[in-house]
C-alpha cells in the first residue's frame, strides 16, 4: 500500500522483544511527502510464534503508473517469498542439530551453554555448613555451576565460611522491611570455574517475598550475547497474589533490560501462583517438600532442564533439587522430563 502513494519517501524501523513465549515486534513508519510534510505512525504486532522481520527504508515511489505496476508485482513476489520463508522459520530458542549437544541453545545467532543448578530450602544454613562443604568437595557427584538456597535464616550479623571455588551472594532478611525477625534469607553460590562476571541487578525485601535478580556472563559466553538472568525468590506470604504480580514485574523488567536473553525464575514459591501472569515453562517435576512441589524453576527456554532430587540437607524438610541441562551425556533418557525418585521425609 505504501508504495502506491506517489511523491513520498518512507522508512520502517523494527525491533523485537520476547516476553515469555510471546514475540513482540515494535516499529515506526516515518512518511515524508514531497511537500515536506512529515508523519510518524507507530505500531505493535503481537503474536505467539516467532516472525521473520524484513527491514525496509529509503525507497521512493514515483508518480508513474508503469513504475507503480512494477513495484506492485515486486511486492507480490516479495510477499510470496516471505510466506515461504515463514514456513521455514525457527523458534526464538533453537536447539542445535540432533547430532550435537542439546545443552547449548541458539539465541539470535549465539550459542549458549546452560549451567547445572542445585536448589533447595535449607531452613537455616548456619548448622549445615560442614555438610554442605563435604558435598561440594565430592566434585564427581556434586559439580554444579550455580547453587540457590532459600531460608538461610541469615541476618546482617550472620557469618558464613567461604567455600573453595564458589563466590557467595546473599540477601539477608531485613526486619525493618519485612516485619519478620526469624527465617527468610537468600543465598546464591557461583562456581568460579564457570563464571566470575556476576552482577546483582536488584535486591528486594518485603513483607510477602524476598528477591534477588542476578545477571551472569559465563567464561565461554559469546562476546556479544546477552547475559543469563536469574531471579531468585522466597515467598512466605501471606499475600501471595500481590507477590505474584510483583515478581512477574521483575521478570518483565529483566526481559526488557536484555531483550531476547534467557531468563530463569526460581526458588521457594509456597502457595504463590505466577502462571496467571507469566507464560513460562516450569522444569521441576520432583516433589520438593513431602508430596508437594513448592520449589520451582521457570524459564523462557523451552525444554531447557530436567530435574532430579536427593535427600534434604541436614534436618531440612525440603529435598535438594538438581536441574540438569538436557544433553546426551546424561545416562537417563533426555527426552523424559520426569524424575524417578523416592519421597524423602
Amino acid at each position: 500500500m505504501l508504495e502506491q502513494i506517489p511523491e513520498m519517501e518512507y522508512h520502517i524501523h523494527l525491533t523485537q522483544e520476547m516476553f515469555g513465549s510471546q514475540i513482540y515486534t515494535r516499529g515506526t513508519i516515518c512518511i515524508e511527502y514531497k511537500q515536506t510534510q512529515k508523519q510518524d505512525t507507530r505500531f505493535i504486532v503481537i503474536c505467539t510464534k516467532d516472525i521473520r522481520v524484513t527491514e525496509c527504508g529509503g525507497s521512493k515511489s514515483k508518480d508513474k503508473s508503469g513504475d507503480n505496476k512494477n513495484k506492485r508485482q515486486k511486492t507480490n513476489a516479495t510477499s510470496t517469498e516471505d510466506r515461504n520463508l515463514k514456513q521455514q522459520r525457527k523458534p526464538a530458542f533453537q536447539s542445535e542439530p540432533p547430532q550435537k549437544s542439546k545443552t547449548k541453545f541458539w539465541l539470535s545467532g549465539f550459542r549458549l551453554r546452560l549451567p547445572k543448578i542445585l536448589m533447595s530450602n535449607v531452613r537455616s544454613l548456619s548448622n549445615k555448613q560442614e555438610e554442605l562443604k563435604e558435598l561440594m568437595e565430592d566434585v564427581g557427584n556434586f559439580n554444579n555451576d550455580l547453587m540457590f538456597f532459600t531460608e538461610t535464616w541469615f541476618n546482617i550479623s550472620s557469618h558464613i565460611n567461604p567455600f573453595k571455588r564458589y563466590k557467595i551472594f546473599r540477601v539477608d532478611r531485613d526486619v525493618q522491611h519485612t516485619g519478620k525477625r526469624r527465617g527468610g534469607g537468600l543465598m546464591m553460590l557461583v562456581n568460579e570455574a564457570w563464571a566470575t562476571n556476576v552482577k546483582v541487578e536488584k535486591m528486594k525485601n518485603s513483607p510477602n517475598y524476598e528477591l534477588m535478580v542476578v545477571s551472569i556472563i559465563p567464561h565461554d559466553h559469546p562476546e556479544d550475547a546477552p547475559p543469563l538472568t536469574f531471579i531468585h525468590v522466597y515467598v512466605p506470604g501471606p499475600n501471595f497474589a500481590k507477590a505474584a504480580i510483583d515478581i512477574a514485574g521483575f521478570y518483565y523488567d529483566a526481559v526488557e533490560r536484555y531483550p531476547g536473553a534467557p531468563v530463569f525464575l526460581l526458588g521457594d514459591f509456597n502457595r504463590c501462583d505466577i502462571t496467571p501472569h507469566l507464560d513460562l515453562e516450569q522444569y521441576v517435576s520432583c516433589p520438593t517438600r513431602y508430596n508437594n512441589t513448592l520449589d520451582k524453576c521457570y524459564g523462557n527456554v523451552p525444554g531447557a532442564y530436567r530435574s532430579k532430587c536427593r535427600p534434604p540437607l541436614g534436618r531440612s524438610d525440603h529435598n535438594i533439587i538438581h536441574l540438569i541441562p538436557k544433553d546426551t551425556s546424561d545416562k537417563s533418557d533426555p527426552s523424559k522430563d520426569e524424575c524417578t525418585h523416592e519421597v524423602y521425609t
